[in-house]
């Protein structure tokens, strides 16, 4: 069965977060307010990193590259399933 979870954090400025992991799942990061450095390590060890700044959204592909059924990612963002749809052909690798 797949689920969604949902956090709310407060980074004081200079700290970090600590190292974790999210097994077969993803993380969505929304900035209110300053910048935040932010990174993963896939599966074959590359890091991908990069800068938000407030307002800004990071969506991993990842997010929607899983067996989370597309109602159930409709209803965890509060819209339909053809945007789901839209942002997964949108997400999806370029030939």
């Amino acid at each position: 069965m797949a689920s969604v979870s949902l956090a709310v954090l407060q980074f004081p400025v200079g700290t970090t977060n600590p190292s974790h992991t999210h097994p077969c799942s993803a993380e969505l990061l929304f900035l209110v307010q300053g910048s935040l450095e932010v990174g993963f390590v896939d599966t074959t060890n590359k890091l991908f990193s990069q800068t938000l700044q407030a307002g800004t959204m990071s969506l991993p592909i990842t997010l929607f590259a899983t067996s989370i059924d597309d109602m159930i990612l409709a209803k965890a963002f509060k819209t339909d399933v053809a945007t789901i749809q839209a942002l997964k052909a949108g997400l999806a690798p370029k030939p």
